[in-house]
């Protein structure tokens, strides 16, 4: 079967430390605004949404790299898979992938 409208949407993402959420925020349809004071880490939210989708040599800055892993919702084509990652600064690290919230 021909997919012709294929779609990715982040519905949710989760930062943690440790096992503790440091970082949560649920996404809609449509456009999401980041808004913050300079320095607030806009920036390295989306860092993390670009590392788990699968982006790779981040410019990581050493507050982010205190974090253990990222976490994402994702909606590809209606079907909700759940992405995490650990963070680390090496390039070519594994994430697991769940099929299911």
């Amino acid at each position: 079967m021909i997919q012709y409208n294929p779609t990715i949407k982040l519905s949710k993402l989760k930062i943690l430390k440790d096992g503790h959420s440091v970082y949560y925020a649920e996404f809609h349809s449509g456009v999401n605004i980041l808004s913050g004071k300079n320095s607030s880490g806009k920036t390295t939210i989306l860092n993390f949404i670009a590392f788990t989708l699968g982006a790779e040599n981040i410019p990581w800055n050493k507050e982010a790299l205190l974090c253990s892993q990222a976490i994402a919702e994702i909606h590809l084509n209606d079907k909700i898979v759940t992405v995490i990652r650990d963070v680390v600064d090496k390039p070519m690290q594994p994430f697991k992938v769940y099929w299911g919230p």
